[in-house]
């Protein structure tokens, strides 16, 4: 009992090292950060969904920016438009986007440190995490900074616009802001749930100077340069990308537990963790007081690989990531070898201990991902549209206990008949594989495995030696040291995937943690030598509770609302209008708009060539006096094989956003406004799109290079917010146990389109 309680102490102190802090009142010193004032800024920012171009975009921007000046710090607006190509349709994406920077003079600059944040929300939810808890963490330092000593450097809070729709106003600021070449350090800070501490999971790569002084600045620092690895795998981006791509040295924050919360209705004020802006909170005003101080002219340094234990950060160069590898699987062959030679080791009982771990983990996996398809088959998991469940953590855990009495079970058995030593020797064999798989392809992670490869090897070498090499092996006491490094380091891993994919993340989840019971074989041993099945029993018994709970919270409500989606499309050129939706089939509440009884057609989707859909849920809406979007040839000039043509595009009725599909023709060339934007993404490609968010009211110029003799045609939808107004009936609303889906960028909203063709300059003498 004594060994399970020391693996469960360190289990739960893994777990405790990533807990944010507790929140501090708003009666806190005012040299302090403090969650619960930041809170009532939050309260404003919060209160609706503000993506760019709405008019609660605008009343936030000015809110922001009244805050900063009533603080004393020179506030202004950059106002800009840009293009970026997004990987998303066949062309770019591009706004008018309203950044807002502020400036807290130092007394000495050497180079601005820039404290960064999103303003702008997603359509379909108020973003009081994504990324209303940056903005007012930007406020609330900056309070704390005025209440403090004057800094030696610039201060430059950068808050954005734009960034949901593709980094879009970071580019604007790196393209065009004076500001950004004055830069030393851009520490940005982000969101991708609603709870979970703020991770440090990001840094430029020559960070070696950088670490060090994180590793000496942040109070409560939970930072891996395993997080990035993971990320930057990942089809997510943030505006430090644009930092880091325009040579700012950088770091880069968000707390991402709670996913089911992320880009919804429900990231609310009711629902964000105050413990994680408290985090986000100390971490920044902590970093602005230290590097503020600093000298920012600092020399670039070669990539470190960092991770925080127990609040403190480790890191060492990444050049030493080879030498450890060679270090470990050289200690690894001499252990081997000298545990055969004293016969304390046999190559069947190793291979015994290197196949049944695979087996075990293997098994795991398996039944896990089965129960998990019978759950849902049952109807029992409670999902969103990107996979993610509101009671997926419940399952998790219960998969994640049913992979601790599978695996216990395997070294129950082969412990009666292979000597743990060999079993310990073989599962040390795969986080060789592992070390060496990560140092080559994953250097940032490799610590994970060649830490834990070298204490295991070190604690079993010294068994081999001792005059009892037996009973040492065996004893839970020579363990200690690999259990300590390995669960502390290792041990978070399956704990992280939990917090940050939840149910998404299954198998990584009950993999890593098959590995981290393989690691722990010789406890395992100890636990089961006298009673083999009570470990595996109790681990079972933990995992049909979880399960069980799981069950019991199935199903959605107010609080956990299921997504669907329904829009309005209207087709000036047939004058046909739908109901529309990206369901797979109608609920209680979109019935009513497809007819009652009625199985709607599937209809092509109004953004076919822009966007990857393919059809719609359909059925007739009626019709609503709507105008359509606008298009005026102003330019047509021909130079030998080339064409360039220049429209005017504006929305009559404003709408937010507008998508142009140009067929017919290979786009050559493309400029917005004045600014480049691609050609024709494959050579013989023939479509091209462009998204436009934030509209002007007097349109803006698209210029097409195409082919001579080519005569494109151009497909224009706009998109307004919110469903039109039906004269014979008012429209039912979305009741509480519903939500837009976040999957669904145009959901509620007034989608109109309109063809235009046979385009001729008439030029007159």
């Amino acid at each position: 009992m004594a060994a399970l309680a020391l693996v469960a102490a360190l289990v739960l102190l893994a777990i405790q090292q990533t807990q944010p802090p507790t929140p501090l009142p708003a009666s806190a010193p005012a040299n302090v950060f403090s969650a619960l004032r930041a809170l009532e800024d939050l309260r404003t920012i919060a209160q609706r969904p503000h993506p760019t171009g709405s008019p609660d975009s605008a009343r936030v921007r000015e809110y922001i920016l009244a805050r900063f000046r009533a603080l004393g710090l020179a506030a202004e607006i950059q106002t800009a438009t840009t293009v970026r190509q997004e990987p998303h349709w066949p062309g770019p994406a591009a706004a008018t986007v309203n950044n807002i920077v502020a400036r807290l003079k130092g007394t000495q600059n050497t180079r601005a440190l820039m404290l960064a944040a999103h303003y702008d929300s997603v359509a379909g939810g108020p973003g009081a995490s994504d990324d209303g808890s940056g903005v007012v963490t930007l406020l609330e330092t900056a309070r704390a900074l005025k209440a403090g000593s004057p800094l030696r450097n610039d201060v430059i809070f950068l808050v954005t616009d734009g960034e949901e729709l593709g980094l879009l106003g970071a580019q604007a600021f790196v393209d065009e802001s004076p500001a950004a070449r004055e830069v030393g350090l851009a520490i940005n800070f982000d969101a991708r749930g609603a709870c979970g501490p703020s991770m440090m999971f990001e840094a430029s790569t020559a960070n070696g100077w950088l670490i060090r002084q994180f590793g000496r600045a942040a109070p409560y620092p939970v930072a891996s340069s395993m997080f990035y690895e993971v990320y930057r795998r990942m089809p997510n981006d943030t505006d430090a990308t644009l930092f880091k791509r325009a040579g700012m040295p950088a770091l880069n924050f968000a707390f991402a537990g709670c996913w089911w919360r992320y880009h919804t209705l429900r990231d609310d004020l009711a629902n964000i963790s105050l413990r994680s802006l408290q985090h986000d909170g100390v971490q920044a005003l902590a970093l602005a007081r230290y590097f503020g101080n600093l000298d920012l002219r600092h020399p670039s340094q070669s990539g470190a690989i960092y991770f925080a234990v127990l609040h403190f950060l480790f890191s060492y160069p990444a050049s030493a990531a080879s030498p450890l590898l060679i270090l470990s699987l050289a200690l690894f062959a001499v252990v081997t070898a000298f545990g055969l030679k004293r016969q304390q080791l046999t190559w069947k009982g190793i291979l015994a201990g290197f196949g049944g771990w695979l087996g075990a983990a293997m098994v795991s996996a398996a039944i896990s991902q089965w129960f998990w398809i019978l759950l849902e088959k049952a109807r029992l998991v409670s999902s969103l549209p990107d996979g993610v469940a509101y009671n997926g953590d419940d399952y998790l855990l219960g998969f994640i206990a049913l992979t601790v009495a599978i695996v216990c079970s395997f070294y129950a058995v082969l412990g009666q008949r292979v000597r743990i030593s060999s079993l310990a020797t073989g599962a040390l064999a795969w986080w060789a594989v592992l070390a060496a798989i990560t140092t080559f392809y994953a250097r940032g992670a490799s610590y994970l495995f060649v830490l834990p490869l070298l204490a295991g090897l070190v604690e079993l070498g010294y068994a081999f030696l001792s005059r009892h090499p037996e009973a040492e092996a065996e004893s839970v006491l020579v363990w200690t040291l690999p259990a300590i490094v390995g669960i502390l380091l290792f041990g978070i891993v399956p704990y992280m995937v939990l917090l940050l994919l939840s149910n998404v993340g299954l198998l990584p989840t009950t993999l890593s943690m098959a590995l981290l019971v393989g690691y722990l074989a010789p406890w395992v041993h100890v636990m089961t030598a006298r009673r083999r099945w009570l470990l595996p029993s109790a681990a079972l018994a933990a995992a049909l509770a979880f399960i069980v709970v799981g069950m019991l919270a199935a199903g959605y409500s107010d609080s956990n609302p299921r997504a669907d989606s329904l829009f309005y499309v209207l087709d000036s050129d047939s004058s046909q209008s739908l109901w529309a939706s990206a369901d797979a089939a109608p609920d209680a509440w979109t019935a009513q708009f497809f007819g009652s009884g009625q199985h709607p057609e599937h209809v092509p989707s109004p953004f076919d060539g822009l966007m990857p859909w393919g059809t719609f849920l359909g059925a007739p809406a009626p019709s609503v006096k709507v105008d359509p979007p606008s298009l005026q040839l102003t330019d047509d000039v021909s130079i030998g094989t080339e064409r360039t043509l220049r429209f005017l595009i504006t929305s009559p009725r404003h709408a937010r956003v507008l998508w142009v599909e140009v067929r017919n023709a290979k786009v050559l060339g493309a400029a917005v406004n004045g600014k480049q934007a691609g050609t024709s993404a494959a050579p013989d490609q023939t479509n091209w799109g462009l998204v436009y968010t934030n509209v002007p009211e007097r349109g803006f110029l698209l210029d097409l290079t195409v082919e001579g003799g080519a005569n494109p045609e151009v497909r224009l939808v706009d998109q307004s917010d919110g469903l039109p107004p039906i004269s014979d009936r008012p429209l039912p609303s979305r009741p509480h146990h519903l939500m837009p889906s976040p999957a669904v960028p145009f959901d509620s909203s007034t989608l109109v389109s309109r063809t235009f063709r046979h385009f001729e300059m008439h030029r007159h003498p």
